[in-house]
């Protein structure tokens, strides 16, 4: 901390009155003004435009400080950080601020098939490699590839560009607006997915969004594309994948994976009830399977 504190000072020429470390981040307390010290884990150089494209529509955004060698991203300890301003007091977020955060951005590539594809090639070799120290993993495995095939299928007849629209890696139920205006979450994307994790992550948080879902088909999904994307997304089962993901990193014991299996037969209806819902709407691909639940 004494690091963070001196070169916070040297760099952005205010004292810290107080640091707490959020995971691998800082949250810095200074005058009444909130202030977050993120790690960067990826080359941020390639968010710079869609920040800046945020910055000049009053998206709201948290701003980028620069140091003082004018630059925005600052060596701490041999790591790079970006300091970020928070200019509101911090509150939970939800539907009605994806929404709105849902603004476009302009036409892309959807990444969905070959990014499914290479991951899911990842987790069948490793979890080969796991099987005897992961008994639940390795038995689990098998159903969820199953889903990301099926989303993987689905998204074979998105073969052209999308329209792109502001996103962001994860979006969670309980998410607060620190984390939902964090420069370094925002990415770009259909805009199907940030609604398609707060539903998922709804579901198994104990709410069932089903009436949250049908409303947001009926006003926002408007074309095949975001209809077949929809549906793709809620089959992927990246809340499996996260929760896998934390369990090989020791972040978490490996029972807390039952809490998404043993709801197996309940997220199948929800996706059949979606399903059915979004087939009156559009003629989107057969999942023979999901009608004969």
């Amino acid at each position: 901390m004494i690091i963070i504190k001196s070169t916070i000072n040297y760099l952005y020429g205010f004292a810290c009155e107080s640091i707490i470390k959020s995971k691998s981040n800082y949250i810095i307390a200074n005058d009444n003004q909130l202030y977050l010290l993120c790690l960067i884990k990826s080359n941020f150089v390639d968010k710079i435009n869609v920040y800046n494209f945020l910055i000049k529509n009053n998206y709201g955004v948290y701003k980028i400080l620069y140091n003082k060698k004018k630059n925005i991203i600052s060596n701490i300890n041999n790591n790079n950080y970006i300091l970020i301003r928070i200019d509101k007091n911090k509150y939970k977020i939800d539907l009605s601020d994806i929404i709105n955060g849902n603004i476009y951005y302009g036409k892309g590539k959807c990444n969905w098939y070959n990014l499914w594809c290479e991951k899911i090639d990842y987790y069948e070799y490793q979890i080969e490699q796991l099987k005897k120290s992961y008994s639940l993993l390795y038995n689990s495995f098998s159903y969820y590839k199953g889903l990301t095939e099926n989303a993987i299928s689905l998204v074979s007849y998105i073969n052209h560009e999308i329209n792109c629209y502001i996103s962001h890696q994860r979006i969670y139920k309980n998410e607060t607006n620190i984390e939902f205006y964090n420069p370094i979450n925002i990415m770009l994307d259909s805009k199907v997915r940030d609604v398609c994790e707060y539903f998922k992550n709804s579901f198994f948080s104990g709410v069932n969004p089903i009436i949250d879902i049908k409303n947001y088909i009926d006003y926002y999904i408007n074309n095949y594309d975001d209809a077949t994307l929809f549906i793709a997304r809620m089959l992927y089962p990246s809340y499996y994948f996260d929760i896998y993901d934390k369990i090989i990193n020791n972040e978490i014991k490996e029972e807390k994976i039952l809490n998404i299996c043993s709801r197996i037969s309940e997220y199948e209806e929800l996706l059949k009830d979606i399903y059915i819902y979004m087939l009156a709407h559009f003629k989107i691909p057969e999942i023979d399977w999901l009608k004969k639940i």
